[in-house]
């Protein structure tokens, strides 16, 4: 969710003026975050994560998915 919130955090900043090198460099990262989450989400166990799911884990997701929410509100 973090990638997400960098992504559309990106997208807001960089449509209106031309893209810069720290910019390409801070989509490509928020990128990189989506994807290591995904594959940490789909294999826990071959990325090293926790391979049961404990109330902590869905806390965490749930405020992940509030706060992405909350910014894309503010973006849109």
């Amino acid at each position: 969710m973090y990638g997400i919130s960098v992504s559309i955090r990106w997208v807001a900043e960089s449509l209106p003026g031309p893209l810069t090198a720290v910019s390409l460099v801070t989509g490509v990262a928020a990128l990189g975050i989506i994807f290591g989450g995904i594959y940490g989400t789909l294999r826990p166990d071959e990325a090293g994560g926790p391979a049961a799911k404990s109330p902590l884990t869905y806390c965490a997701v749930l405020g992940a998915v509030l706060s992405t929410a909350g910014l894309a509100l503010r973006v849109l």
